[in-house]
């Protein structure tokens, strides 16, 4: 998971960057971020993993170390 959120904050790192060199004011930026679909796809993707991210802290918080067991038991009640 790790990894998978590293990844995310790398790719929407580069994307805003790419987005200040090749505009260099401030609502052409705007305006590429929200336009391409690349940046709309990258910005998606981070949102899931900021998503995913709160849930295991929101977890972690309320729940501590859980066991194996405790997790599908939770996971069951949470489905229905």
């Amino acid at each position: 998971f790790y990894t998978y959120f590293f990844l995310s904050t790398l790719s929407i790192i580069s994307i805003i960057i790419y987005a200040i060199q090749t505009k260099e004011q401030f609502y052409p930026i705007i305006l590429y971020l929200t336009t391409s679909k690349v940046a709309i796809l990258i910005g998606g993707n981070m949102i899931l993993a900021t998503t995913f991210l709160i849930g295991r802290i929101v977890k972690t918080l309320f729940f501590g170390s859980l066991r194996d067991a405790e997790v599908e038991m939770l996971i069951e009640k949470i489905k229905y």
